[in-house]
């Protein structure tokens, strides 16, 4: 079952980098689906034209492509860890195999409802943690992009001097360093 999850995680990930999609949201129920997938988005969730879209993307295409049921949830910048937690939970607890949690904020929740919940599959996009048998860490090198474009930006330079402004000071985005 994790080669599974694996396999249709990665799927939807690539179906994220194709072509566009209605942008349709909510639950979407395909005829004769085996296969169940809850999502949990990060804040903004669908519409954001960016991260939580482009898993969207992917999700939609995978229901379109594969027959798969679709259950979403969104998180809100009022949420707390048990608000996080009890969003995966539920997920697994309806039966949805795999759940996938989009974004880092998720880590330290999906560790603790992994572990209630052994006989299904996660994944989780951009964090290496949690590590569990049953949990696919889905990680993408964005920094060796970013340090070509930094090397343009040398070689543009006339003080040759260039700059970074991260944002935040955590562990993604201090790969970019």
């Amino acid at each position: 079952m994790t080669a599974l999850a694996a396999l249709l995680a990665g799927a939807l990930v690539l179906a994220g980098c194709g072509g566009g999609a209605d942008g349709g949201g909510g639950e979407t129920d395909a005829a004769g689906s085996d296969i169940n997938v809850g999502v949990a988005y990060d804040v903004t969730g669908r519409g954001d034209q960016s991260f939580n879209d482009s898993a969207a993307v992917g999700l939609d295409r995978a229901v379109d492509e594969f027959g798969l049921s679709l259950d979403e949830a969104e998180a809100s910048t009022s949420d707390d860890e048990a608000a996080r937690e009890e969003r995966l939970r539920l997920f697994a607890e309806n039966g949805n195999n795999p759940v996938i949690a989009v974004g880092f904020v998720y880590a330290a929740s999906l560790a603790i409802v992994a572990e209630e919940f052994p006989d299904t599959q996660f994944a989780i996009i951009d964090s290496a943690d949690p590590v569990a048998d049953n949990v696919t860490n889905l990680l993408f090198a964005e920094e060796q992009g970013s340090f070509l474009v930094g090397v343009i930006a040398a070689l543009k330079s006339t003080t040759k001097n260039v700059g970074f402004v991260g944002g935040v000071q955590v562990p993604l985005i201090e790969k970019f360093e």
